[in-house]
């Protein structure tokens, strides 16, 4: 599940191994991996001085270390920031996402989500998750003929 299930389950007293379990999924492949989703804060350009100090107040906040400790720490997400102490306050899911998430830098592994808007354009993504549908609905299509069609499917979207 997401991140705030973590955040969930910790505010509800539940404990990692005991009600539930930390695990890469969909399947542990035995090598570093990890599908990168991150949420984003956006500001629009703007004239007034005021309004640009306030911008950069705000980022400088967002990005502390004790701001991310505390957000992360309630969400059950692991900080943006690859310096931030894991080691107290932190469950053992963002402990073992946060060593997933470096191992996967190390080895060159890290990848964006699909899923969530981080690698293609939107239509590219909708005709590839369409082609996903479509094999998961036809249990007599093939994974070859999948991979075609979905192939198919994102090529006719450029």
């Amino acid at each position: 599940m997401g991140d705030w299930t973590i955040g969930l389950l910790t505010a509800g007293g539940f404990k990692e191994g005991t009600d539930y379990v930390c695990a890469q999924a969909p399947t542990d492949w035995g090598k570093p991996g990890f599908i990168l989703n991150s949420d984003s804060v956006v500001f629009f350009k703007q004239k007034d001085p005021d309004y640009i100090e306030g911008q950069k107040l705000l980022a400088s906040i967002i990005l502390s270390p004790e701001f991310q400790t505390i957000f992360n720490q309630t969400k059950g997400s692991i900080p943006a920031r690859l310096d931030v102490d894991l080691s107290n306050g932190f469950n053992p899911c963002q402990q073992l996402s946060q060593k997933d998430l470096q191992a996967s830098i190390a080895a060159g592994t890290l990848v964006r989500s699909m899923a969530h808007n981080m690698t293609v354009p939107q239509k590219v993504r909708g005709a590839i998750m369409d082609s996903i549908t479509e094999f998961v609905a036809t249990p007599d299509m093939s994974a070859q003929d999948a991979a075609n069609a979905m192939a198919d499917a994102a090529e006719a979207q450029k």
